[in-house]
């Protein structure tokens, strides 16, 4: 039914601790974590308050970057299969990286080898 979907880094598959599931439907992704999350608090407030206060800033700033990593991944893809990329790779996903001596980590998101 391809409603989760198991990802873990390019760098790192054995990982069980940076291995991760997510809800692939937007829909459904977007009804978890806004609708039912906060379903008391929208039956007694504004509609355009409820929007403001508790979807705005973490929509733009953390939901639809989700997506838009989806659809990179795709495009490279595409341009693979069709021999458009040079030279052609075996992978695609994220790549987790740590920094010891300054005790940080991050992540690229959409990486090919």
């Amino acid at each position: 039914m391809e409603v989760l979907v198991k990802s873990a880094p390019i760098n790192d598959t054995g990982n069980r601790k940076k291995a991760g599931y997510y809800i692939l439907d937007n829909r459904s992704l977007f009804y978890y974590r806004y609708i039912l999350k906060y379903s008391s608090q929208m039956k007694i407030m504004d509609s355009e308050v409820f929007y403001k206060k508790y979807i705005e800033k973490d929509f733009e700033e953390q939901y639809v970057p989700k997506p838009l990593e989806a659809i990179c991944r795709q495009y490279l893809i595409r341009m693979n299969k069709a021999g458009k990329m040079n030279p052609v790779f075996e992978r695609i996903g994220k790549y987790y990286y740590d920094n010891p001596s300054t005790h940080t980590n991050g992540e690229f998101d959409v990486v090919w080898v």
